[in-house]
C-alpha cells in the first residue's frame, strides 16, 4: 500500500504556522521524542526518549538518610551498576568515625540492589568523588584521590554480606590494591627437643656421629648389667684415634646402639636413665677388638651383635628416614624468604631474607688425628686415621672442610595472625617458600603451601616448614626478583584499564619519611640469647596497695627491662609493667590489689620481640666482618610495603649505654684484641640504640583502629634495619708459615719484614704487578695489603704451633715477590741451598716479602751455629767445632744431626761458597773438612751452617705451620644498603623506647640481704655496695659536688615515723652503702610490729648534671634471726625437799636474734618480743601447760634475758606424776615465728637413795652402824676398821635412805651427800 515518510532533519517544532503551511520536515508538537542524529538511513527520524522513574532508594537500603552518590560504574555485559555512597562531606583528608559509606550494586534485569561493602573504613567523601572506576572480570577497581587505590571482588562481597559487622570486606588491608607486606623474616631458632634450651633450626640429620665418634660391630652380644662391651676393630668407621697398643685416645664419648635394619639410634642408659659414656677404651696390639668400659652398667635388654651396631658420639638429630638430598647444600650459601598469595591471585612482596644458612663441617674446627701404628700391625689400625687439616690447608691453600654441614632446616615462618585468622582476615590462600643462593640473582620457589595445610599443623602464629635440602621446583620471573616494594600509588586521581592492565595517572607514589631518626650504633659481641622472659620468686610477703615488690636475684643469664609485663599473682592487675628495678626489687605500674605470699613465682615478659636477642643461637657461626666500616640505616614501610628511602641518624655524638659505647650511624668494626677469649667468642654483631621514638612525620604512624579518630591505615607500620658495607669480596691466604726477618739472618729487620711462600691459589690471591716489567726482571712489586689473622709458632706440636694474631694499626703490605733464589741468591752461588724453613724450598717457590710496620708476624728462621774450638786438627781446610756450642741440638745430642757434609759455611775467614766435605768426631771436637782453606778463622769465632737439618725427627724446624692472612675487600662503587633480619613494628619499638628509657637516674645493686637484726652497730646493712646509674644504665662517675651527688634524705618506717639510725657510706669510688648508727639507741630487733616498725622507706637525693631527683627504695625490711638460749641441765626433784617451797624446777633464759654480746643493752632489746612454751612428757602423757597443767612456766624479764620459770603447779608434783624420768622440751619463739628448742630431763624421786661418805682417818677404830637400805628395809649393817688415810680410794660409801632409823643408827662420821653433788663418792643415786 502507499507509504508516506517524513524526515525531521532540521528537528524544528513550529507552532506558529497554520497546519496547512507546515513544511515536510517540521512538526507541530512532540512529547518524549527526539530527532535521530544517526548517520544511517534513519537520520531525521523521530524517536522515543527514555524517561526516569524511582526504582530503588539506596538511602533506605544503606540506612544512611543523607548518603549521596559520589561515583558509579556500569557493567553493561552483566547488566549491573555499581554506586559509591557517602554522607561525609569533609573536604580534608581527615577521618570521620561516624561517616556512613557504602558500595552497592543494582541489577537492571532483576531490578534488585544489594550492599557489597559498608563501613566508615571506606573513608569516602563528597569532596573526593570517585574519579576512576573500572570493572575487570569480577574485580571492581576504584580510586578517589583521598585513599589509596582499592579493589573488591564483587561476587565474594555480595555473597558474603550480612551486615556492616558481618561482611567479607571490613578492613583496609582487604580492599587495597597493594597487599599486606610480610615484614618479618623467617626465624631459625626454637626450643630444643632434646634439652630445655633453645637451639638453631639448622641441622645435620645425615651424619651418624660427631667428631671423636664412630660406628662398629660388637664382638659378642651385650647383656643387661654389663659395664663393658667389645667392639671389633675390623670394619670400624670413625675418627677415634688409637695408640700403638690399640688403645683409644678419646674416652668420655656417648655410647648408643643402632638398629641395623631400621636405622633407629638409642642411647645406652643405666638404671637411672643416665646416658652411658665410654670411661676407657683399651686393647692390645694383637687383639681384634676394643674393650670399652662404660660409665655404668647397661640397663637395657640384651644387644644382639647381629641386629645392632654401636655408635660412639652419636648425632642426636640423626634421621634414618631422611629423604632429602644430603649433598645439595654442601657448597651453597642459601637464604630463605616467603610471600603470600591472596584469594584473587595477587601476591605480596617478599619478606626479608634470612642470613646465609651455613654451619661448616666440624663446626669450623681444624682437626688433627693420626694412628701412629708401625707398619707391621696395619691390621689393627682401625680406623686408618690421617686427619691433618692444618697441613692439608697450607699444602692446598684451601680449607677442604669449609662446606655446609646443614641438610635440614626448620623454617619458622611468622604469620600475621593465627592460621585461621590469616585466611579469614587477610584472605591468604597460599604461602610460597623462597630460596636464593648467595652467588645468584635468581629467586626460586621451594614449595607452595596451601593455608589449609598450615591450619592442619598449628594454631599458633608461627608455621614450621621442614626443608630437607631439595631442589626448587620453579623460578620467579625477573620482574618479581626486583619487586622489593609495591608500586601502587599512595593516592591517584586517574585510573584506566589498558590491555587488561590497571593504569594510574596523576598520582602520589610515596610517603614523605622523617628526615632523621635518633639512634646510635655499636659493634660488640653478640648478646646472650634472650626472648624477653624471666622468672624469679618474691623475697618475703608483699602487702596490698604497694608498687614495690621484693624479689630474689634473677638466675644467671636472665634479665629484665623497664616495660616488661609482670604476671604471676592475682594481686597484680592486668597489663602491669615494670617501671624501674634493682637486683632485689621491682617497681610496678599498678599497685597490688591484695597481698602476695613469700616465694610466689613472678614472670616478666617483654611486651614485644623488639628486645629479643637471638643471633647467638640462630646463627651460631656467623660474625660481623672485622676491619670494615658499616653504615646503618633505617627503612620504614607502611602496612602495604611502600618503603621509605634509607633514613640515617643525625647524631654525631657518642652515647654510653650499659657501659658500652654507641656511635653515630657509621661505625668501624676493628679487629678483636687479645682481651677476647677465642674459644668462647660468640662473634660480633651490630647493635642499634634508639634514643627516641621513630617520628611519623607528615605520614604519621599506623593506626588500624577504625573506631579511632586517629585512624591512619597508611601510616608507617614497620621498620627494617639496613647496612651499607662497600668492601665486598676478599681472600683468605692460607700460608705454610710466615718467617719473621730473613732466612740467613734472623735479626735483620726483625719486626719490620717477614717472608712467606706463595703456592697454588695464593699466587693469584697475592698477585705480582706485571703491568710494567722488564724482560730480565725477576723481582716484582705488589701492592696487596695482608692482614694477619693466624700466626705460626716455633713448635712442632700440632695444637701449639699457631695462635690467633691481633693486627696492629697499620696493615702489612707485600712489597716484593720473587722466587727463593731471586730474593736470597741474587748473584748465583754454586751449591746454594734455600732455607728449609720455607715450605718445599727445593722447588724454588715464589716468596712474598711483607713489610710489617706495626708488629712482627711469624717466627724467626732457625740458623745452625757453632763456635770454633780448634784450628789445628789437620790441614788448612780443617777446623774443630766445640760440641757443646752447636745449636740447635737434638735430644739425645749428636753433632751429625746439626752439622753435616753438604752444608754451606759462612763466618770470619771462611771464603764465600765454602761447603763441608766431611765431618767426624776428633779430640772432643766435631772435626769438619771444608772445600776451601781457611783465611784467618780463629778460635772462638762463631760460624754459620746452612741449610739447617729439616728432618721431621727434630723439633727445631720452625716451619711449615699454618698461618693465615687476609686481603683487603674489593671496594664496590655501588651505594647499596643490604637488608638484615632485624625488623619489627614501629609501635612496639616506640613503646619499648618510651618504657625502657628512664627519665632520670636510678640505683643499681641496692641489696638489703645483710639487713639482719643481729647486725652490730656501725655495720653495713647492704650485702654489697650500690651505684648510681644515668638514664642509659651507665655508672655515674663520682665527683665531689655541692650539694653531694647522693644524700640519704630520709628514712621513714611504715608507721610514718622518722628513723635516725642509718648513715650513708660514700666510698668516693662511684659506690655507696648504708650502715647502722653507733649509739645504743640504734640497736635493732625484730618486733611483733615488724611489718611497720622494722620496715623502712629509704629516700635518696641525687644531684646530677644540675638536676635534683629523689629515688625511693622500699620496702627495706629487717630480716629476722632465730632466738637462742643455753642448754638447761637435767634436774632431780625430791618432793618436800626441793622446790624452794613453791615447786621451782629450773629457770631458763633466752634472747632474741639481736646483736650477740649485748650484756645490758640500752635501750634493752635482746629480751623483747619472745615467748616460752614447754612440754613435759612421760609414757605419752604431756604434764606441761598444754597438757595436764601439772608443770607450768612463768615468763618475765631478768636483766637482758627473757626468763622462763619452770615449776610444779601447787608446789609439789601430784601423785599422778609418779617417780621416774620426764622429758622436758623448752622452746623459745620470736615475733617472726623463728624458734629454738632444747631438751632436758626431770627426775622425780620421792624416796631417793643417798650416798653416805666416810673419809678414812687412820684411827684404827672399828666403824660400825645400822641403816635403812635403798629398798626401804631396816636391815643395813656396816662395820670396818678405819684404814690409813692414804688407802685408796680414801673413803667408804653407804647407800641408804634418809630415814629416822638411819639418822639414829648410822654414826655422824658418815656425811650425807647431796643428790647432785659433784663427788666421786656420790654413786648411790644412779
Amino acid at each position: 500500500m502507499a507509504k508516506a515518510t517524513n524526515s525531521f532533519v532540521t528537528g524544528k517544532m513550529n507552532k506558529d504556522r497554520d497546519d496547512r503551511l507546515l513544511q515536510a520536515n517540521e512538526y507541530r508538537n512532540a512529547m518524549n521524542a527526539q530527532v535521530s542524529r544517526s548517520e544511517g538511513a534513519n537520520v531525521g527520524a523521530l524517536e522515543n526518549v527514555l524517561g526516569n522513574s524511582l526504582i530503588s532508594d539506596f538511602r533506605v537500603l544503606t540506612g544512611g538518610g543523607n548518603v549521596v552518590s559520589i561515583g558509579y560504574c556500569s557493567d553493561e555485559i552483566n547488566n549491573r551498576v555499581f554506586i559509591f555512597l557517602t554522607d561525609n562531606n569533609n573536604s580534608t583528608l581527615s577521618y570521620n568515625t561516624a561517616q556512613k559509606n557504602s558500595i552497592v550494586v543494582y541489577n537492571t534485569v532483576t531490578e534488585s540492589s544489594s550492599i557489597l561493602v559498608s563501613g566508615a573504613f571506606l573513608n569516602f567523601s563528597t569532596a573526593f568523588p570517585i574519579t576512576g572506576v573500572n570493572i575487570l572480570e569480577d574485580l571492581l577497581y576504584f580510586t578517589d584521590n583521598k585513599n589509596q587505590p582499592r579493589v573488591i571482588n564483587v561476587i565474594l562481597a555480595e555473597s558474603n554480606f550480612v551486615s556492616e559487622n558481618d561482611q567479607y570486606y571490613n578492613i583496609e588491608e582487604q580492599i587495597s590494591v597493594a597487599k599486606y607486606n610480610p615484614y618479618q623474616s623467617i626465624q631459625l631458632y626454637k626450643e630444643s627437643s632434646i634439652s630445655n634450651e633453645y637451639e638453631t633450626t639448622m641441622y645435620d640429620v645425615v651424619s651418624l656421629y660427631y667428631p671423636n665418634g664412630g660406628q662398629g660391630r660388637l664382638e659378642d652380644d651385650a647383656a643387661s648389667g654389663q659395664n663393658q662391651i667389645k667392639i671389633l676393630k675390623s670394619g670400624f668407621i670413625g675418627d677415634i684415634a688409637v695408640n700403638a697398643t690399640g688403645t683409644g685416645a678419646t674416652p668420655g664419648v656417648t655410647v648408643a646402639k643402632r638398629n641395623i635394619s631400621t636405622g633407629v639410634i638409642e642411647y645406652l642408659v643405666d638404671s637411672s636413665s643416665n646416658i652411658l659414656t665410654a670411661s676407657s677404651i683399651t686393647s692390645t696390639s694383637t687383639a681384634t677388638f676394643w674393650t670399652v668400659t662404660l660409665s655404668s652398667s647397661i640397663a637395657v635388654s640384651s644387644i644382639d651383635k647381629d641386629d645392632f651396631e654401636i655408635i660412639f658420639s652419636s648425632n642426636p638429630y640423626y634421621n634414618p628416614d631422611y629423604n632429602g638430598d644430603k649433598d645439595y647444600l654442601r657448597d651453597r650459601f642459601v637464604r630463605f624468604a616467603y610471600r603470600f598469595k591472596f584469594i584473587d591471585g595477587e601476591y605480596s612482596i617478599m619478606s626479608p631474607f634470612t642470613q646465609e644458612c651455613f654451619i661448616p663441617k666440624q663446626d669450623g674446627y681444624f682437626m688433627n688425628k693420626q694412628n701412629p701404628l708401625p707398619s707391621g700391625t696395619e691390621i689393627y689400625k682401625s680406623p686408618p686415621l690421617d686427619i691433618q687439616d692444618e697441613e692439608d690447608t697450607y699444602r692446598s691453600t684451601v680449607v677442604e672442610f669449609m662446606e655446609n654441614k646443614v641438610n635440614k632446616i626448620i623454617l619458622r615462618i611468622p604469620l600475621p595472625y593465627s592460621p585461621l585468622q590469616t585466611q579469614s582476615i587477610l584472605h591468604i590462600e597460599e604461602i610460597d617458600i623462597l630460596f636464593k643462593e648467595s652467588d645468584s640473582n635468581i629467586i626460586n620457589v621451594i614449595e607452595t603451601v596451601e593455608i589449609s595445610r598450615v591450619q592442619a599443623q598449628t594454631t599458633e602464629s608461627v608455621y614450621e616448614y621442614e626443608y630437607q635440602s631439595k631442589k626448587p621446583y620453579k623460578v620467579l620471573p625477573s620482574s618479581e626478583t626486583t619487586r622489593t616494594y609495591d608500586k601502587v600509588p599512595v593516592r591517584a586521581l586517574a585510573q584506566e584499564v589498558i590491555s587488561n592492565r590497571i593504569v594510574y595517572g596523576n598520582f602520589e607514589n610515596k610517603h614523605i619519611p622523617p628526615s632523621t631518626i635518633d639512634y646510635n650504633v655499636a659493634v660488640s659481641q653478640k648478646s646472650t640469647f634472650d626472648l624477653g622472659t624471666a622468672t624469679t620468686t618474691t623475697n618475703g610477703p608483699t602487702n596490698a596497695a604497694v608498687e614495690t615488690i621484693n624479689i630474689n636475684t634473677l638466675a644467671a643469664g636472665l634479665s629484665i627491662q623497664n616495660g616488661y609485663v609482670v604476671t604471676g599473682s592475682a594481686s597484680i592487675p592486668a597489663n602491669t609493667v615494670i617501671v624501674s628495678f634493682t637486683s632485689t626489687t621491682v617497681v610496678i605500674s599498678n599497685a597490688t590489689t591484695g597481698t602476695i605470699p613469700d616465694a610466689t613465682t613472678l614472670t616478666f615478659e617483654a611486651p614485644s620481640n623488639v628486645r629479643y636477642t637471638t643471633s647467638e643461637i640462630e646463627y651460631p657461626n656467623s660474625s660481623l666482618k672485622q676491619n670494615r666500616n658499616y653504615q646503618v640505616g633505617i627503612v620504614l614501610s607502611d602496612k602495604f610495603g611502600r618503603s621509605s628511602t634509607v633514613i640515617l641518624s643525625n647524631s654525631d655524638s657518642s652515647v654510653e649505654f650499659s657501659n658500652e659505647q654507641y656511635l653515630g650511624s657509621t661505625v668501624f668494626s676493628d679487629y678483636i684484641n687479645n682481651n677476647i677469649t677465642a674459644d668462647t667468642f660468640p662473634g660480633n654483631s651490630l647493635k642499634v640504640l634508639f634514643n627516641n621514638p621513630i617520628p611519623g612525620g607528615s605520614t604519621g604512624i599506623y593506626n588500624g583502629d577504625t573506631t579511632s579518630a586517629d585512624y591512619n591505615p597508611l601510616g608507617w607500620y614497620s621498620y627494617k634495619i639496613v647496612v651499607k658495607q662497600t668492601e665486598q669480596e676478599y681472600y683468605n691466604v692460607y700460608l705454610p708459615g710466615i718467617m719473621a726477618a730473613y732466612p740467613n739472618d734472623p735479626l735483620k729487620e726483625l719486626g719490620k719484614t717477614s717472608h712467606a711462600v706463595l703456592i697454588s691459589d695464593n699466587i693469584n690471591k697475592v698477585p705480582r704487578d706485571l703491568t710494567e716489567v722488564g724482560p730480565e726482571q725477576k723481582q716484582f712489586r705488589s701492592s696487596i695489603n695482608l692482614h694477619g689473622r693466624v700466626e705460626n709458632l716455633a713448635s712442632t706440636v700440632t695444637n701449639l704451633n699457631n695462635i690467633q694474631y691481633y693486627p696492629g694499626p697499620t696493615s702489612p703490605i707485600v712489597s716484593v715477590i720473587g722466587t727463593d733464589r731471586d730474593l736470597f741468591d741474587g748473584i748465583p752461588t754454586a751449591g746454594y741451598v734455600g732455607s728449609p724453613d720455607f715450605y718445599n724450598v727445593v722447588s724454588n717457590p715464589l716468596i712474598a716479602r711483607i713489610n710489617t710496620p706495626s708488629k712482627q708476624i711469624g717466627v724467626q728462621a732457625v740458623i745452625t751455629t757453632g763456635t770454633v774450638g780448634s784450628t789445628s786438627l789437620g790441614g788448612l781446610n780443617t777446623i774443630g767445632i766445640t760440641l757443646a756450642s752447636i745449636s740447635p741440638q737434638s735430644n739425645p745430642f749428636a753433632a751429625v744431626n746439626s752439622i753435616f757434609a753438604g752444608q754451606t759455611v759462612t763466618g770470619n775467614g771462611i771464603p764465600e761458597g765454602t761447603i763441608i766435605t766431611g765431618a767426624i768426631t776428633d779430640s772432643g771436637f766435631w772435626k769438619i773438612t771444608l772445600s776451601n782453606n781457611l783465611e784467618g778463622t780463629t778460635v772462638n769465632d762463631v760460624l754459620t751452617f746452612s741449610p739447617t737439618n729439616d728432618s721431621i725427627l727434630y723439633d727445631w724446624v720452625t716451619m711449615p705451620q699454618l698461618a693465615v692472612m687476609e686481603t683487603d675487600g674489593v671496594n664496590s662503587n655501588l651505594d647499596i644498603f643490604w637488608e638484615t633480619t632485624s625488623e619489627g613494628l614501629i609501635t612496639e619499638l616506640n613503646q619499648a623506647v618510651l618504657g625502657g628509657t628512664a627519665d632520670s637516674v636510678s640505683l643499681s645493686g641496692f641489696n638489703a640481704s645483710a639487713f639482719k637484726e643481729s647486725l652490730a652497730l656501725d655495720s653495713q646493712i647492704l650485702s654489697a655496695d650500690f651505684t648510681i646509674l644515668d638514664q642509659f644504665s651507665n655508672d655515674i662517675t663520682y665527683s665531689a659536688t655541692t650539694p653531694p651527688q647522693l644524700q640519704l634524705d630520709s628514712v621513714v618506717d611504715y608507721n610514718g615515723d622518722t628513723v635516725n639510725s642509718f648513715v650513708l657510706v660514700n666510698n668516693a669510688d662511684n659506690t655507696y652503702n648504708v650502715k647502722l648508727g653507733n649509739t645504743a639507741q640504734d640497736y635493732l630487733y625484730y618486733s611483733n610490729q615488724s611489718s611497720t616498725k622494722q620496715t623502712y622507706s629509704f629516700t635518696f637525693e641525687v644531684n646530677y648534671q644540675g638536676v635534683q631527683s629523689f629515688i625511693t627504695q622500699q620496702p627495706v625490711s629487717l630480716i629476722n634471726v632465730a632466738p637462742t638460749f643455753a642448754q638447761p641441765a637435767n634436774v632431780t626433784y625430791i618432793p618436800g625437799t626441793d622446790g624452794e617451797g613453791n615447786g621451782t624446777i629450773i629457770n631458763v633464759q633466752a634472747q632474741n636474734g639481736a646483736f650477740a654480746g649485748v650484756a645490758n643493752p640500752s635501750p634493752d632489746v635482746a629480751w623483747r618480743d619472745i615467748s616460752w612454751s614447754l612440754t613435759v612428757t612421760k609414757d605419752g602423757v604431756n604434764y606441761g601447760p598444754s597438757g595436764t597443767g601439772n608443770v607450768l612456766i612463768s615468763q618475765s624479764r631478768v636483766n637482758a634475758f627473757w626468763n622462763g620459770l619452770v615449776f610444779f603447779n601447787g608446789g609439789n608434783p601430784p601423785n599422778s606424776m609418779v617417780d621416774g624420768t620426764y622429758v622436758c622440751v623448752a622452746t623459745i619463739t620470736d615475733a617472726g615465728g623463728l624458734s629454738q628448742s632444747r631438751t632436758f630431763n626431770l627426775v622425780i624421786n620421792r624416796t631417793p637413795c643417798f650416798s653416805y661418805k666416810f673419809t678414812y682417818g687412820g684411827t684404827g677404830s672399828v666403824i660400825s652402824g645400822l641403816f635403812t637400805t635403798c629398798e626401804g628395809v631396816d636391815e643395813g649393817v656396816v662395820s670396818f676398821v678405819d684404814p690409813p688415810a692414804n688407802t685408796f680410794p680414801g673413803y667408804a660409801v653407804v647407800c641408804a635412805r634418809d630415814t629416822t632409823y638411819t639418822q639414829n643408827n648410822l654414826p655422824n662420821s658418815f656425811a650425807k651427800l647431796a643428790l647432785d653433788a659433784n663427788d666421786p663418792a656420790n654413786t648411790c643415786n644412779v
